[in-house]
């Protein structure tokens, strides 16, 4: 076991450091997913279930399904960075795990990224994490410990000589960002951006004598961050390689690392991208969005201190035109008064969802056309007496690719014409939106009986029934259909 005390000699850091600075994941590495190291940093320690096995739970888990998001989320060899879509800088916890054992206790991802591998996980389960899950968390008793089945580090309280460590090992740029803020050396125009969403502290910052000695006041916690980051990540890049892997050198976008990690992940048939918007164009991110926007149009959750919406409406008269507003879900909880009967929001789900599946068909089978299309080209050029040898030999490899294209594609769409509901797709998903969907039951069943016992209530009744006739739309027809 390697720890460091408060009384230690930098220098012990520094060698374990600089032991790493040459040796990070290449291509040949990250092409083989023995070499795979699964990272998840978080706000919280897992969680434990009676068996004993530690679990990190799902978004929709940790809220009791008010949220139903399902999927876990985690990187490959490397701490998320921050991005237009959230920072992780502040995670105090890192969870590292061998991916291969974190596929044999959950079966494969539902998309491999180096930026965003996740899991659509048991509602009921979680990311059960295997054996060899190596666990991060702060200490204050020493600057850093690395041992046999996990490892601390310090995240406040650093002294004189432990903060010389700390920088001592940071890039040159980390180093000079971090001096900026020690030394209050800002442009105005910096000082400006970060004082101009907050009058009291701008009115603070003038009315100052040594104005230098404000501003550090004011960033002397974001100076901690910035060592505490910089130690969490030095002391996972030493926990993995204890573990036997390496820190993934490029990350970025379409890197050649990238690309070999999709390889290694078309190989064993899971969905890939060598980019980190997977997520967000997938499946998953699609029924998120629609509860968000039936939990906005109702307003109710998270959402319920919003102006407007329709069940935190404070008199009837502002829940009618609430409820005539056009939001895409209105027309259901319309109905729903009308004629006083439960919105089966389980309902609602699978419509949107197989809506989505249907684009998505339409999509593949529009890609399968541009396919053909573009082979079509290719071997008009091909047959061409004036076309040279070693252009033809370019478009017979270009045919090639294009019928591997047109053969994954056939096969995705073969997956999608056979989904006739969001279980067939993902029964993880489905059962999350369900407990989704039967909580979101309760709460509108409430409010709904209570409106129905109002005085008010068939005055809103008739405004509704009005409503329709204006726009010559027959209710019972409608009902019906």
């Amino acid at each position: 076991m390697l720890i460091v005390s408060h009384m230690s000699k930098a220098q012990l850091f520094k060698n374990a450091m600089q032991k790493l600075q040459d040796s990070y994941a290449d291509v040949e590495d990250m092409t083989d997913m023995k070499n795979w190291c699964m990272v998840h940093a978080t706000k919280y320690m897992p969680r434990e279930h009676q068996d004993g096995t530690k679990y990190i739970p799902s978004t929709g888990m940790a809220t009791d399904f008010e949220n139903p998001r399902t999927t876990v989320h985690t990187t490959l060899n490397h701490v998320v960075t921050a991005h237009a879509y959230g920072s992780w800088d502040d995670m105090p916890i890192v969870v590292l795990a061998p991916y291969q054992d974190v596929v044999k206790e959950n079966g494969n991802p539902a998309e491999i990224a180096t930026a965003d591998t996740y899991w659509s996980v048991n509602p009921n389960r979680g990311l059960v994490l295997p054996s060899s899950a190596y666990i991060i968390q702060p200490s204050d008793d020493v600057l850093y410990k690395i041992g046999e089945h996990g490892a601390t580090y310090k995240r406040d309280n650093y002294t004189d000589e432990e903060i010389k460590t700390i920088l001592e090992l940071m890039t040159e740029s980390e180093r000079e960002e971090y001096k900026k803020y020690e030394n209050a050396d800002f442009k105005d125009y910096e000082i400006e951006r970060e004082l101009q969403y907050d009058e009291r502290l701008k009115k603070m910052y003038e009315s100052a004598t040594d104005k230098r000695a404000f501003m550090r006041g004011l960033f002397e916690e974001d100076r901690f961050g910035m060592l505490s980051k910089y130690l969490r990540n030095a002391v996972v890049r030493m926990s993995m390689d204890k573990k036997g892997f390496r820190k993934l050198g490029n990350s970025y976008d379409g890197s050649e690392e990238n690309n070999a990690v999709v390889k290694a992940a078309n190989i064993a048939g899971i969905p890939a991208t060598a980019a980190n918007k997977g997520h967000a164009g997938s499946i998953y991110s699609e029924m998120e969005d629609n509860w968000e926007q039936l939990y906005r149009c109702l307003k109710i959750g998270s959402y319920s201190k919003e102006d407007g919406g329709i069940m935190n409406a404070p008199n009837t008269d502002v829940l009618f035109n609430n409820l005539v507003n056009n939001d895409r879900f209105s027309s259901v909880i319309r109905n729903s008064i009308i004629n006083n009967k439960p919105v089966d929001f389980m309902n609602i789900y699978e419509k949107e969802f197989m809506d989505n599946i249907k684009r998505r068909q339409g999509y593949a089978q529009l890609s399968m056309e541009n396919i053909d299309n573009e082979t079509q080209r290719y071997n008009d050029e091909y047959k061409k007496e004036t076309t040279p040898e070693d252009i033809k030999k370019n478009i017979s490899e270009r045919i090639k690719e294009n019928e591997q294209k047109k053969q994954f594609v056939l096969s995705e769409l073969k997956k999608l014409l056979s989904i006739k509901a969001m279980a067939d797709y993902d029964k993880n998903l489905s059962e999350t939106f369900s407990k989704n969907a039967a909580r979101l039951s309760s709460q509108y069943d409430a409010w709904r009986s209570k409106l129905v016992g109002s005085p008010e209530y068939a005055k809103l009744v008739e405004k509704l029934k009005q409503y329709y006739a204006n726009m010559g739309i027959n209710i019972a027809q409608m009902n019906r259909e």
